[in-house]
């Protein structure tokens, strides 16, 4: 009887030197190779999304800032020389322009 036992765990020593873990696991790994796959296609995706979100926000916050504080005295250049092509007489005040020019500026925000 233990003949037959020794003869059964020579067998089975031989069969677990000679097991190809490579082959067993060929299907795992190309799972995982696929999921790794589609994490960094979500990751690309989230990373280029937040960038754009992050320049949008900047580019509100930069048009908050400008409203009429930054460009004034580009408006009054425009104004200014609008007079000189209008034979010096404009439909709106200055006042009214840079009214104009901020609700362009919200406007923008808004969109």
């Amino acid at each position: 009887m233990i003949k037959p036992l020794k003869k059964e765990i020579a067998e089975a020593e031989k069969n677990i030197k000679n097991f190809d873990f490579k082959d067993s696991h060929d299907e795992s790994i190309k799972k995982l190779s696929e999921i790794q796959m589609v994490i960094s296609n979500y990751s690309l995706t989230y990373a280029t999304l937040n960038m754009r979100v992050r320049n949008i926000e900047e580019s509100i916050l930069s048009l908050k800032n400008n409203i009429t504080q930054l460009v004034e005295n580009d408006l009054i250049e425009i104004y200014n020389s609008a007079g000189l092509y209008f034979k010096g007489e404009l439909k709106r005040t200055y006042e009214e322009m840079v009214l104009f020019h901020n609700d362009v500026i919200k406007n923008k925000i808004d969109f």
